[in-house]
C-alpha cells in the first residue's frame, strides 16, 4: 500500500488540510505543536475502519468531530493498493456520505453502500493488517515491534530469504479451514465445545437419569419396608401411653397436699412480716427520739464556734487599711514611670523608620540610574540589528541547495556523453544556440569536454554540426538549472551574493539579536517583581515612569519623616538608631515588670480584703441560720415528748418485740414441715409425669402420621411404573454413548491434524527468524557498530540487543535505545517484504531521546533504507532540525 494524498476537513482541531506525499522515499511532515500531524493518521485510520461506515455515531467517531462546532468530519486520501489507485472518502454524523473512485487500472465510481462494500473487499484481500499496525510507531509507544508471525506477506519474504520454501502457496488458508475445524469441537485453550460438549453432556446427563431410575426403584421397595415397621411402632405407642396417663394421676394428689402445707407456710410468713414491721416502726421512732436531742446540743455547740470566728475576722479586715493604700500609692508611681520610657521608645522606632527611608530613597536612585543604563544600551543594540534577518534555517537551506546542485552537476557530467574536437588551422568556432557568440578554437588545440548542454561546431563556409544531450541529460540540467535558480532566488531575497556572505549574515543577525536578548535579560533581573507594566515599558526603550514617581513618592515621605534636633539629635545611621530603639524597648520592658508586680502586690491585698468581707457576710448569714435551726429543733423535741413520752415509748417497744418472738416461733414450725414433706421433689415428679405424657402423646400422634404417609407413597409409588422408567433410562444411555463415540473419533482426528500443522508452522517461524534477525542487524551495525546483535524470538519479536560482548534485555534499556531499535526493526521489515504489497513505514515524533551523533546516522540509515528498497516512509515532528540527517527527505510543511 502506499499512500499519496490525505485530506481532512472539521477534524478535532483541524479546518482543513490537504497532505501531498511521495511515494517511496522518506517524508517529513513538520509543524508545531497541535497543528494536526497525529490528526491526518488517526483520521487515516478512521478512513480504513470496515466498522465505521459513514452512517456511524459511534464514541470513536465523535471524538473526530471538533469541540464546540456542529459540523460532520470529512477524511479523504488517495492511495494505491493491491495494484489499483483509489481515491476513498467519507463524511460522518452531518450529511454523511461515503465514495469511492477507482482511477486505475480500471476506473470505477461507486459511492454509499456499495463504495464500502468495494473498498472492504480491497482491503480485505490486499492489505495485510498485521504488517500495517508493526509498521507504525506512535508518540506513546516504546519502540517494542509488535508479534508479525501471523503476517502472511512479511512470512512469504522471509520464506524467499530463508530458501526453506517453508511457507506452501495458500497454507495459510488451509490452517485456518483446519482451526476453524478444529474450533468446532474445542475452545482455544483445549476445552470441549459445541456438539462435542453436548455429546458430552447429553451423556453425563443420560448417566445421572440411568441413576436416578434406579435409585427410585429401590425406593419403592424400601417403601413397603417402612410401612410395616411404622405399623408395629404406632401398637407400642398406644400401650406406652396408657402407662403414662396412670402415673400422671398419681403425681397430681400428692402436689394437692403439697400445696396445702405451701399455703399454711406462706400465712405464718405473712404473720412474721406485719410483727417485725410494727417492731420497726417503734424502734426508730425511739432512735428519732434520740437523734433530736443530739441535734439539739450539735446545734448550740456550733453557733458559739461561729460567733468568736467572726470576731476574729473583723479585728484582720482592719488591720489591712493602711497596707492596700500603700500598695495604691506604689502602682501609681510605676504608671508614671512606664509612660515615660514608652514615649522614649515610640521616638527611637520613629528615627529607624526615618533612616530605612532615606536608605531605600538611595537604593530606588542607584536602581532607575543601572535600569536607564541598560535602557540605553538596548536601544543600541536594536540599532545594530540588520533590517533584513537571516535565520539559520535559510543557512541551512542555502547549503542544501549548493551542495544538492554541485551533486546533480557532478552527476550530469559523468553519465553524459563527451565530445573531444581538434582544430587544425584554427577555423572550427565553438559555441552555443544559448550564448549566442561563438569562439574560435585555436589550431592545435583540443576541446574534451562532456556534452552537458547543446554544442554548436562551426566551420565557416564548411559545416555546422549541432550536439545535443540525450533526453536523460536534458531532464538532469533542467533539474540541476531548477535547483540553481532556487539557490539564487533564496540568495536575491537575503541580499547576499554567495552562501558563505549568506552564513556571515546569519552570524552578524544571531550575534545582534543575542546582544539584545542579554539585555532584556538584565532588565528583566533588575525589575524582578515588579509589574508587567513597568517592565514592557523599560523593554520599549524609556526608563519606566513607575519606577521615577515611587522615587519621588519615597523622598517625599523621607522628607516629611524628618525632625528637627529635640533633646537628642537624630542617630547617624539605621544600625544607631536600631540599638538606641532596642535599649528603649528593654527600659519599658523592664518598667512593665515592675508595674505589673506593684499592680499584682495591690491585686492581692484588695483579694484579702474581699476575703475577709466575705467570711464576714457567710458568718453574719450563718449565724442567723443557726439560731432559727436551734430553735426550731427545740421546738420539734417538745412537741414529741407532748404526744408521747420518754417512758411510755420504751414500754411499746418492749410489748412488740414480745409479739414478734411469737410470730416467728410460728414460722419457724410452718417451714419445718413444709421441708418435711419435699415440696419441691414432689413438683419434679408431677412435672416429669406431664413431660412423659406429652410426649407419649406427640409418638403416638407421630407414629401414625408416619404410617399415613408411608401408605400413601406405597400408593403414588406403585401407581408411577419406576420399574418402565429404568428401562427407558438404560435404552436412552445406551444411544448417547454411540453418539459421543462418533463425535469423539471426529474431534480427536481435528485435534491432531491441527496440531500437526501448528507444529509446522512454528518450526517455519523459527526458521523466518534468521532472514529478519540478519537484516535487522545489517542495518543495527551502521548505527552501533559491528558488534551489534539482536535476539528474535519464533514470533519476531525482539528480546535481546548484544553490543560490545553485553547482552541486555530490551525491557531493561533506555528509552531512547528501545525507540531506536524499534525503527531499525521496522525498517528491516519494510526492506523484506514485496513493495507492492508492503505498507509504509510511520513513525510519529520519534527519535526525541536520541543524542546527536546518533540522530544523525539514524538519519542516514532512514534515507538509505528508503532509497534502496522503494520503501515509503513517513515522518512526523514538530522539531524540524531532527531529521535533517536523512539524505534526500522530502519535506511536508504544516503552518499553524
Amino acid at each position: 500500500m502506499r499512500v499519496h494524498r490525505i485530506t481532512v476537513r472539521d477534524v478535532k482541531g483541524v479546518r482543513e488540510r490537504t497532505v501531498e506525499l511521495p511515494e517511496t522515499g522518506v517524508v517529513v511532515v513538520e509543524g508545531p505543536n497541535e497543528v494536526g500531524k497525529s490528526t491526518l493518521l488517526e483520521a487515516f485510520d478512521k478512513l480504513l475502519d470496515p466498522r465505521l461506515k459513514s452512517t456511524s455515531s459511534s464514541k470513536e467517531v465523535r471524538r473526530l468531530q471538533p469541540v464546540g462546532r456542529d459540523v460532520g468530519p470529512y477524511v479523504e486520501a488517495e492511495l494505491t493498493i493491491g495494484g489499483h489507485r483509489v481515491r476513498y472518502a467519507k463524511r460522518w454524523l452531518r450529511q454523511p456520505t461515503t465514495t469511492l473512485e477507482v482511477l486505475s487500472p480500471v476506473p470505477e465510481q461507486l459511492s454509499g453502500e456499495a463504495a464500502h462494500a468495494r473498498m472492504e473487499q480491497l482491503l480485505r484481500d490486499c492489505l495485510d493488517r498485521t504488517l500495517w499496525d508493526a509498521l507504525r510507531l506512535a508518540q506513546s509507544d516504546d519502540g517494542r515491534v509488535a508479534p508479525l508471525a501471523d503476517s502472511a506477506v512479511l512470512s512469504a519474504a522471509l520464506d524467499a530469504a530463508s530458501g526453506s520454501e517453508l511457507h506452501a502457496e495458500g497454507g495459510d488458508q488451509v490452517l485456518d479451514l483446519v482451526e476453524r475445524e478444529y474450533l468446532t469441537y474445542f475452545t482455544r485453550t483445549g476445552r470441549p465445545t459445541s456438539d462435542y460438549r453436548r455429546a458430552m453432556t447429553d451423556h453425563t446427563e443420560a448417566q445421572d437419569a440411568v441413576g436416578e431410575a434406579h435409585r427410585r426403584l429401590e425406593e419403592a421397595e424400601r417403601l413397603l419396608d417402612r410401612r410395616e415397621a411404622a405399623r408395629v411402632e404406632l401398637e407400642a405407642a398406644e400401650e406406652r401411653l396408657e402407662q403414662v396417663r396412670a402415673e400422671h394421676a398419681a403425681a397430681l394428689e400428692a402436689q394437692a397436699r403439697a400445696d396445702a402445707l405451701l399455703e399454711a407456710h406462706a400465712t405464718a410468713r405473712a404473720v412474721l412480716g406485719q410483727a417485725r414491721e410494727r417492731s420497726r416502726a417503734i424502734a426508730h421512732d425511739r432512735s428519732q427520739r434520740a437523734e433530736q436531742a443530739a441535734q439539739l446540743g450539735r446545734l448550740a455547740a456550733e453557733l458559739h464556734q461561729t460567733e468568736e470566728r467572726r470576731a476574729d475576722d473583723a479585728a484582720a479586715l482592719e488591720r489591712l487599711g493602711p497596707a492596700l493604700a500603700e500598695a495604691e500609692a506604689a502602682v501609681a508611681r510605676a504608671d508614671e514611670e512606664l509612660e515615660r520610657a514608652e514615649a522614649v521608645a515610640d521616638l527611637a522606632r520613629a528615627d529607624v523608620d526615618h533612616l530605612r527611608q532615606l536608605e531605600e530613597v538611595r537604593g530606588l536612585e542607584t536602581l532607575v540610574e543601572r535600569v536607564r543604563d541598560v535602557v540605553d544600551r538596548l536601544a543600541a543594540a536594536r540599532a545594530s540589528v540588520p533590517a533584513r534577518a537571516v535565520g539559520p534555517r535559510e543557512v541551512r537551506r542555502a547549503r542544501e541547495l549548493h551542495q544538492r546542485a554541485e551533486v546533480l552537476a557532478a552527476r550530469h557530467e559523468a553519465a553524459s556523453a563527451r565530445v573531444r574536437v581538434e582544430s587544425l588551422d584554427g577555423s572550427v568556432e565553438v559555441g552555443s544556440e544559448a550564448t549566442g557568440t561563438p569562439t574560435v578554437l585555436p589550431a592545435g588545440e583540443v576541446l574534451d569536454r562532456a556534452l552537458t548542454d547543446e554544442l554548436v561546431l562551426t566551420v565557416p563556409g564548411a559545416v555546422r554540426v549541432v550536439l545535443e544531450p540525450e533526453a536523460g541529460g536534458r531532464e538532469r540540467r533542467e533539474e540541476l538549472a531548477a535547483v540553481r535558480a532556487e539557490l539564487e532566488e533564496l540568495l536575491a531575497e537575503a541580499g547576499a551574493r554567495s552562501v558563505d556572505e549568506l552564513a556571515a549574515a546569519a552570524d552578524a543577525t544571531a550575534a545582534a539579536e543575542g546582544a539584545v536578548r542579554d539585555l532584556a535579560r538584565d532588565l528583566e533581573t533588575l525589575l524582578a517583581g515588579r509589574p508587567a507594566t513597568v517592565l514592557r515599558q523599560a523593554l520599549a526603550g524609556a526608563v519606566p515612569d513607575a519606577l521615577v514617581a515611587e522615587l519621588a513618592e519615597v523622598r517625599e515621605l523621607a522628607a516629611a519623616g524628618d525632625r528637627p534636633d529635640r533633646d537628642h539629635p537624630l542617630p547617624d545611621d539605621v544600625a544607631t538608631a536600631r540599638a538606641v530603639a532596642r535599649a528603649a524597648a528593654a527600659e519599658v520592658q523592664v518598667l512593665r515588670e515592675t508595674r505589673r508586680a506593684a499592680v499584682e502586690a495591690h491585686r492581692e491585698r484588695l483579694r484579702g480584703v474581699a476575703t475577709l468581707r466575705a467570711r464576714l457576710d457567710r458568718a453574719d448569714g450563718s449565724l442567723e441560720s443557726l439560731r432559727r435551726q436551734e430553735q426550731q429543733a427545740r421546738a420539734d423535741l417538745d412537741r414529741a415528748r407532748e404526744t408521747m413520752p420518754d417512758e411510755a415509748l420504751d414500754e411499746e417497744l418492749q410489748r412488740r418485740s414480745a409479739v414478734l418472738a411469737e410470730a416467728e416461733l410460728a414460722e419457724a414450725r410452718a417451714r419445718r414441715a413444709l421441708a418435711e414433706a419435699d415440696v419441691q421433689a414432689v413438683a419434679d415428679r408431677l412435672a416429669s409425669a406431664a413431660r412423659r405424657l406429652e410426649e407419649a402423646e406427640r409418638a403416638c400422634q407421630a407414629a401414625g402420621v408416619t404410617l399415613h404417609t408411608l401408605s400413601g407413597q406405597v400408593e403414588m409409588a406403585q401407581s408411577e411404573g419406576r420399574r418402565e422408567l429404568y428401562d427407558q433410562a438404560v435404552a436412552a444411555l445406551d444411544e448417547c454413548e454411540r453418539r459421543l463415540a462418533s463425535v469423539d473419533r471426529r474431534a480427536r482426528a481435528a485435534r491432531h491434524l491441527w496440531r500437526t500443522l501448528t507444529e509446522h508452522r512454528d518450526r517455519a517461524h523459527a526458521t523466518y527468524a534468521r532472514p529478519f534477525t540478519r537484516a535487522l542487524e545489517e542495518l543495527g551495525r551502521r548505527v552501533y557498530g559491528p558488534t551489534f546483535g539482536v535476539t528474535v524470538d519464533d514470533q519476531l519479536v525482539v528480546r535481546a540487543r548484544t553490543l560490545d560482548g553485553r547482552t541486555v534485555p530490551f525491557e531493561e534499556l533506555s528509552g531512547g535505545a528501545k525507540e531506536q531499535l524499534g525503527i531499525l526493526a521496522r525498517l528491516a521489515v519494510a526492506r523484506l517484504v514485496d513493495p507492492d504489497q508492503g505498507v509504509p513505514v510511520v513513525l510519529d515524533d520519534a527519535l526525541g531521546y536520541t543524542d546527536p551523533d546518533r540522530l544523525r546516522q539514524m538519519g542516514e540509515v532512514l534515507g538509505a533504507s528508503a532509497a534502496g528498497a522503494e520503501v515509503q516512509v513517513i515522518l512526523l515532528t514538530c522539531t524540524p532540525d531532527r531529521y535533517a540527517a536523512v539524505p534526500q527527505a522530502s519535506t511536508v510543511r504544516l503552518p499553524a
